[in-house]
Parts: C-alpha cells; sequence; structure tokens
C-alpha cells in the first residue's frame, strides 16, 4: 500500500513523468526507505512484525494526507492509464507477459525456498535475524551467512516476519522480475521503440530460462537486476533528457547502492553507466559538478551500504567480506588470455542445446579456442569449479539462455550495421547494447569462471531486451515480433512448467509445488535429508526441547529445520556451536540447550556435546539429548 501511494504521489506531483518513471523512481525510493528502516530497527533488535508495521505505517499518512489534499484542491490524482485499444500483435504480446507472470506467481506461492543455497545461508540468516530482531552478526559455522549482502534478504526478512513464515519469500524475486519488465519496457520507449518494441522488451525479460527460475526462488539475481536496470533508467534519462545535477543523481546513487547491497556482481554491471554518466555531467557542468555529483554519489551509496560494510569491518577486517572468500572468488591471475578464456567459457554457458551433436561441435570449439590461448578449460587459477558444458534442461543451478542469446546476437549485427550506415537513431540502441557488453566483459574480468554462472548473467540479459524491443518496434510489420515473443515463449514453457527444483507440473518422481506436500519440497535438492530433519526435529518437539543447538558443515542445508521445528515461534532459540571461526566471537554465553543437531562435520569420538549424551544416529546426522 505504501509503494501504490508513493507511485501515485510522484506521478500526481510531476505531471511531466510517464507513470513507468514514478513507478521506477518509487521503487529506488521505497528501496532505500526498506534498507535505512531496517537497519535503524536493527539497533533496537525490533525487526518483529510490530516494528516492521510500523516501519511501513510511517510512510502511508504523509502520503495518503497529500493526496486527500491534492483531490480536495481539485488537482487531478494521476493513476497509470491503460490504453483500450491493442493491435493483434499486442494483445498476443499481453497474453504471453499475463502467462508467465501469472504462472510465476503461483509457483513463487506454492513453493518453499529450495535452492541449495537458499537453504544454506539465504534463508538460514533470515530465520537467525527475526529471532534476534537485529541484523548484526551472531556466530555461524557458515560464514556467508554473516559476510554476504543482505539487500534481497533484507526483502525476505520483511515478507518472512510479517507473513509468520516462508509462505511469501520468493515474492521479492518475483516482484524484482515485475519491476524489471517495466524498466526494461520503459528503457524500449525512451531510445524510441512504439509500444509493440515496448512489450517486446518486456516479453523477452520474462520469457528468460534463467529469470524464470529466479522469479520463483529465494536466490539474489533477479535484485541486482532490478536496481541495475534502474541505473541504466537513470543513465539513459540524463543523456536524453539533460538532467544531471544534483537531483538527477539521487536516484542513481540510491540504485547503484542497493545494487551493491544485494550482490557483489553489481559492481560490474554499474561500473560502464558510472562512466557514462561521468562523461555527460563532466562535459555538461565541468569538473566543479562531476566532483559535487560524485560526492553525494558516494555518500548515498554508503548511507545505503553503511551497516553492511560496518558490520563486515568489524567482524572481517575487510567491508566486503573475509579476504579468503574474495580471493576464492577473484582471479589469481590477470591478462588479456585470462579475459579472452572467461569470455568464451561465459558465453557457452548460454550454448547448451538439445541436440548432442550440436554441444560436440561447442566443446571442439572450446577446447580449440583454449588450446591456441594456451590456457586450460578448468586452470584453479581462473576457475572456482572444474569445467562442464552448459546443459539444456529447466534446472535452474545451471540454466543457460540460448535462445535469448541468439536473439541479442543477431540484433547486435541489425543495430550495428544501421549505426554504421549512418542511421542516427540507431545510435543510442547501440550504445546500450555496448555498455552491456561492457558489464558483460568487465564481469569475465573481475572474478573466475564458474559452471554455475549464468546466474550471474540474468541483469546483462535485462539489460539488452531495450534494444531488441527497439529493433522490434521497428519491423514493417508488428507481428514478426509477435512470432518471435511466440517462438521465445515455447522455447522456455519448460522452465515455466517443468523447472526441477519447482515443478508446476508432475515430474518424473511425481513432484509437483501443487500436489505434493510442502515440507517435502524443500528437498527437491536434497532427497536424502528429508527423513533425518524429519526424525531428528520429531525426537526433539516429543522431548519438548526449545533450545536447539547446531553444528553443522560449512554447506549445509541449514535452513529447513527452522520450519520443522516450527519457526518463526517466540519460545525457539536455535543457536550455532561452533569455535575458531571469525564469526565464533558472537555465540551467546548464556545459550544452555537441550539439544544438539551434528552431522558428518563433527569428529566421530564425540560421545557427548555441551554435556548432553549421543541420543541416536540418524543417517549421518547425530542427535545429543538427554532421555
Amino acid at each position: 500500500m505504501a509503494f501504490g501511494l508513493g507511485v501515485v504521489s510522484l506521478a500526481s506531483a510531476r505531471p511531466s513523468w510517464r507513470w513507468e518513471k514514478a513507478f521506477l523512481r518509487a521503487a529506488v525510493y521505497f528501496g532505500a526507505y526498506a534498507v535505512v528502516g531496517t537497519e535503524l530497527l536493527s539497533l533496537i533488535h525490533a525487526l518483529t512484525r510490530p516494528g516492521l508495521v510500523l516501519l511501513w505505517l510511517v510512510p502511508i499518512g504523509p502520503l495518503a494526507t497529500w493526496l486527500l489534499r491534492q483531490a480536495r484542491q481539485g488537482a487531478a490524482l494521476r493513476l497509470p492509464s491503460i490504453p483500450l485499444s491493442w493491435s493483434g500483435p499486442e494483445w498476443v504480446l499481453l497474453l504471453i507477459l499475463a502467462i508467465f507472470l501469472s504462472v510465476t506467481g503461483l509457483v513463487a506461492y506454492l513453493s518453499p525456498p529450495n535452492t541449495w543455497d537458499s537453504l544454506t545461508y539465504h534463508m538460514a540468516r533470515v530465520a537467525h535475524w527475526a529471532q534476534a530482531g537485529s541484523l548484526n552478526h551472531y556466530a555461524s559455522g557458515i560464514e556467508r551467512q554473516n559476510l554476504m549482502p543482505p539487500g534481497a534478504e533484507i526483502g525476505m526478512l520483511h515478507a518472512y516476519v510479517l507473513a509468520a513464515g516462508d509462505r511469501l519469500v520468493n515474492f521479492p524475486q518475483w516482484l524484482a522480475m515485475v519491476a524489471s519488465l517495466i524498466g526494461a519496457a520503459a528503457i524500449a520507449r525512451l531510445l524510441g521503440a512504439p509500444r509493440v518494441g515496448q512489450l517486446a522488451a518486456a516479453v523477452f525479460v520474462a520469457t528468460l530460462p534463467m529469470g524464470i527460475a529466479q522469479a520463483t526462488s529465494t536466490m539474489t539475481d533477479y535484485v541486482v537486476a532490478i536496481w541495475v536496470i534502474c541505473v541504466a533508467f537513470e543513465t539513459t534519462v540524463i543523456v536524453i533528457e539533460g538532467s544531471h545535477g544534483p537531483r538527477a543523481i539521487v536516484p542513481l546513487a540510491l540504485a547503484a547502492g542497493l545494487a551493491v547491497l544485494a550482490k557483489p556482481t553489481a559492481f560490474a554491471y554499474l561500473a560502464p553507466f558510472a562512466l557514462v554518466a561521468a562523461i555527460v555531467i563532466l562535459r555538461r557542468r565541468g569538473a566543479v559538478g562531476l566532483l559535487r555529483s560524485s560526492a553525494v554519489a558516494a555518500a548515498l551509496i554508503l548511507t545505503v551500504n553503511g551497516g553492511y560494510f560496518g558490520r563486515n569491518l568489524v567482524t572481517y577486517g575487510n567491508a566486503l567480506g573475509s579476504s579468503g572468500t574474495l580471493e576464492n572468488h577473484r582471479n589469481a591471475i590477470f591478462n588479456w588470455k585470462v579475459v579472452a578464456s572467461n569470455l568464451i567459457r561465459n558465453a557457452s554457458l548460454h550454448a547448451g542445446t538439445p541436440w548432442e551433436p550440436v554441444n560436440e561441435v561447442v566443446f571442439r570449439g572450446l577446447v580449440w579456442s583454449h588450446l591456441k590461448l594456451g590456457m586450460r578449460l578448468a586452470d584453479p587459477r581462473t576457475s572456482v569449479h572444474g569445467f562442464q558444458l552448459a546443459r539444456h534442461e529447466p534446472n535452474e543451478d545451471r540454466s543457460g539462455n540460448p535462445v535469448h542469446a541468439v536473439v541479442a546476437v543477431v540484433a547486435l549485427v541489425l543495430i550495428g550495421v544501421a549505426t554504421v550506415r549512418g542511421d542516427r537513431a540507431a545510435r543510442l540502441p547501440m550504445l546500450g547494447l555496448l555498455l552491456a557488453a561492457a558489464s558483460f566483459l568487465t564481469l569475465s574480468s573481475m572474478i573466475k569462471f564458474t559452471t554455475f554462472g549464468s546466474r550471474y548473467h540474468l541483469p546483462f540479459f535485462v539489460l539488452i531486451a531495450s534494444p531488441i524491443g527497439y529493433l522490434a518496434g521497428r519491423w514493417r510489420s508488428s507481428w514478426i515480433a509477435a512470432g518471435l515473443a511466440v517462438a521465445l515463449a515455447l522455447t522456455s514453457s519448460s522452465w515455466l512448467l517443468r523447472l526441477g527444483q519447482r515443478p508446476l507440473l508432475e515430474d518424473q518422481k511425481g513432484l509437483s509445488v501443487v500436489t505434493s506436500p510442502r515440507d517435502s519440497m524443500y528437498f527437491t535438492t536434497g532427497r536424502a535429508l528429508e527423513n533425518p530433519y524429519r526424525q531428528i526435529v520429531d525426537r526433539i518437539e516429543n522431548a519438548h526441547c526449545t533450545s536447539v543447538g547446531i553444528a553443522l558443515g560449512g554447506d549445509a542445508a541449514e535452513y529447513p529445520l527452522w520450519p520443522f521445528l516450527g519457526a518463526p515461534r517466540p519460545d525457539l532459540d536455535v543457536e550455532w556451536i561452533v569455535a575458531g571461526t571469525p564469526s565464533a566471537r558472537y555465540a551467546n554465553p548464556d545459550f544452555v540447550p537441550c539439544a544438539v543437531i551434528c552431522d558428518s562435520s563433527c569428529p566421530q569420538e564425540w560421545t557427548s556435546v555441551r554435556n548432553l549424551p549421543l541420543d541416536r544416529d540418524f543417517l549421518g546426522f547425530r542427535l545429543f539429548m538427554r532421555p
């Protein structure tokens, strides 16, 4: 409600703005408000349902009062206008959008969080924050729960606390997808695309296989994408409309700060747009103007990230986390061959096809290119994992966007040819493609290659949607754009209906978010965990134990234990029992567990933990508890 009032208020206060601009600006302002408000409540351990309800009631009063005053004075309140007439191709595009948004929304609602990273740290940290009422670091055996940026999880925390459970925690990513569609269409309009081109840009984003997977999960890359697209929108406004004063910098800087707070990969996407914005401001306002704008931007980015940076500095001595984690993901060597290798391998993540002969040709090409470069496909200095060719299957861990990548290459060629021939209208779309390409290059230069890296590329594909929408809008027949959209929808239908982790239709194992018990769906990526987790929790509940210690490995699926134990509930206290880790300093000295859950990472010779004897072994998990 607060956000809706914000959009209407901005649109009414700025009659010259289109409603998409009001929407994106409101998203940025309310995103920053949510972060700063959460950090302030965290200081007094008030991240509770009453605290968050109050946080969102605060803006409702002033906004509603202002709108009522405007209405009484006879001022028109501007609401999004829906055109009454649509062409046949536009109806096709709208239908595709409606199908993909409704189905992904349904899956997001029905499915519990079950991506492995969500179980190990995304949702586990949310549960710990909700229990403590604070974002403060806590003792953990999974350091990523503390050191990773909390931007996306802050949204999940609000959904988790306000809904008293994880029923709505997938929706921050789903809402980020919806906003990304609007952002891509808005930029396409600024580039000169007619309505059919704007809709085509939105469909391009909605049908991305990795986007479909992310929009129904508690991963973080769509949250990065929406803030990056907001940065791209504000940069485009600065270039086209000439707005370059401090006021224009505020939404740009806030969006950049929110992107950084979501994931470190954001730096790669922000750098090219920061350079363009700096050049434009320097040319129009001089060095002094650039320095002022830079100071405003730096202050706002630090304001949004201050709490996160400060906690990491205290715990790890580095604002972005532990040096070991940074070293694990940063290229150990750097030269043009490393960049070329990472570019080729990252591109190959979107080259998987259903046809093995084609995949074999792609693999041979990768081997040949690396022989010429004198590089190994799985060089540990430039790789996190061993190399594997991308697979064409509806699995969120390694889903690529092969058809969309082909469309992008074709668009680059066509827009490039138009630019070379002197088409002035194609220059800005070409700049957009080049900036997206520069971000892909920067990303490949910054971090090591990983076979799971296609998720990092989601903002890249969202960025290129707008120039593609511009191109689609220039075709003589709008039915070409509609036909392309149908083709994209059909090739992405498996991800929409049969995503491995969250299938809408029953898969070969009989799993479906519609028919399967919700508790079972937590374990679609770790089926062997369900029975021992259920038995352990049943044993603990039968003993009426509410103080549970956990001593698990560094990549263990901690989170399912929380909903199985009935969290969030006020009488439940779940704490890590760790030693020797940077976060061990935050262990609660007053915590006295009545049960301790341990996995294979605990020494086998242990017969007791915290004076609790071994109760029994559950398929590799041990429960220490008094009879």
